[in-house]
């Protein structure tokens, strides 16, 4: 008896289990399973990998033409090719995401670059988190948001916002407002200060 059959039956499992499913004509895959699950289950190191090295002959003892044979019969996966349909609903939804993106990039500036701005502004309110703010020395606030925006309040505005805090995030609500001016709205604060974007 070899070394490897002695493992094999000491772990409870013959050496014609872990060879029948290379036969031809039976099917492996499900043999293959149970031969596997019983050698992970096998709870000596030395018997585990003894198991697993008989698995790795039987699978070599198959002839390389019945092997092809094998792995033809696998099924195939074919992947669907999009319609023209799909293909088109794509584009317009990365049209989309562009045309807002470039539209929040413009939101404030069109006073600035009149001639830059091609297309309507369909924005008509911001909403981004506040990353920095400062007091300038007339008391009005100059305040930085996430997209990189900076927004400063007008020196004719007297309304003053409270302290923001440091302490958690906050939300400047930007919107339009009436002959190309802008107002701010600080969550939770909820003062409205006239601004104007600076960069």
């Amino acid at each position: 008896m070899s070394p490897v059959q002695r493992l094999l039956s000491a772990a409870g499992i013959s050496a014609a289990s872990v060879i029948a499913f290379a036969l031809p004509g039976i099917t492996a895959s499900a043999q293959e399973a149970n031969s596997f699950t019983e050698c992970r289950e096998i709870a000596d190191v030395e018997a585990r990998l003894a198991c697993y090295d008989g698995l790795a002959d039987a699978i070599r003892e198959i002839p390389e033409k019945e092997r092809e044979e094998k792995l033809d019969q696998q099924p195939t996966v074919v992947q669907k090719k999009p319609t023209q349909e799909e293909l088109d609903r794509l584009s317009q939804e990365d049209n989309l995401a562009r045309q807002m993106e470039e539209d929040e990039r413009w939101f404030g500036l069109e006073n600035i670059f009149r001639r830059e701005q091609k297309k309507k502004e369909v924005i008509e309110e911001l909403v981004q988190p506040i990353l920095a703010y400062r007091v300038l020395p007339l008391g009005n606030v100059r305040v930085v948001l996430e997209n990189g925006q900076v927004w400063e309040q007008l020196e004719s505005d007297d309304r003053r916002l409270q302290r923001i805090d440091d302490q958690f995030v906050q939300e400047a609500n930007i919107r339009r407002g009436a002959m190309g001016s802008y107002f701010m709205k600080v969550e939770p604060l909820g003062d409205n200060i006239r601004v104007k974007r600076v960069q």
